[in-house]
């Protein structure tokens, strides 16, 4: 997270302690002649893993992508963006509705979800698929429980939970494909407003403050 974030929880009297349960790790690639590229960004980790490729984001005409993070990361490189979306599906719908004749280029994970690429065979745009990360997840047991939790991705719930870990906790998500895999294992799940990291924050902040307040009413 980053210090700004973490200051404004220590702020607010909130103690944060971070945990890594999934690694990211850049494939070095080859990668074919993009020029004026429609390219699709699952992920901000998709871009990260081009730039550890020394890629030349000019040869993109226009990005699609997944989250607030990766639209920031896109245009502070220059890059245009003409659809982002909440989720994967929701992406996938809007390019099968608006951009059905176009050809795609899309950078993704090797653990990510189908949704966008079922949506988009069944209507049959064209994709070329380029996977530049890997996700390694590892399987820890905490030794604290720990009351209230945030997630930033699929793969760090399913870490936590396959670690054995307390599942019951109310859980901080950041983003709806991150919500929707920790409903599967968790009864209390909130999501930010927002896909951002600060939208995030802000939401726990509050969430926590009305739940003291209501206590201290019930009292």
């Amino acid at each position: 997270m980053p210090e700004t974030e973490r200051k404004r929880l220590a702020e607010s009297g909130l103690l944060l302690k971070e945990v890594p349960f999934i690694k990211k790790k850049y494939r070095s690639l080859n990668l074919p002649d993009l020029k004026d590229t429609k390219a699709i960004f699952t992920s901000v980790q998709a871009v990260k893993a081009l730039q550890f490729n020394n890629f030349d984001f000019s040869k993109i005409a226009t990005a699609f992508c997944v989250g607030g993070r990766t639209v920031n990361m896109l245009n502070r490189l220059g890059v245009e963006v003409a659809v982002s979306a909440k989720n994967a599906r929701e992406l996938g719908l809007r390019i099968a509705g608006e951009y059905r004749k176009e050809h795609f280029m899309a950078f993704s994970g090797n653990l990510r979800r189908d949704e966008l690429f079922e949506i988009m065979a069944q209507s049959h745009v064209e994709v070329e698929e380029i996977v530049v990360y890997d996700t390694i997840i590892h399987k820890r047991l905490l030794d604290k429980q720990f009351g209230r939790i945030l997630f930033f991705s699929p793969s760090g719930v399913k870490s936590y939970v396959f670690g054995g870990n307390n599942t019951h906790a109310d859980v901080y998500c950041l983003g709806s494909t991150t919500a929707e895999e920790a409903g599967r294992h968790f009864n209390r799940v909130h999501i930010a407003p927002k896909p951002t990291i600060n939208s995030l924050v802000e939401y726990v902040i509050n969430d926590i403050k009305n739940h003291e307040q209501n206590q201290k009413i019930k009292k």
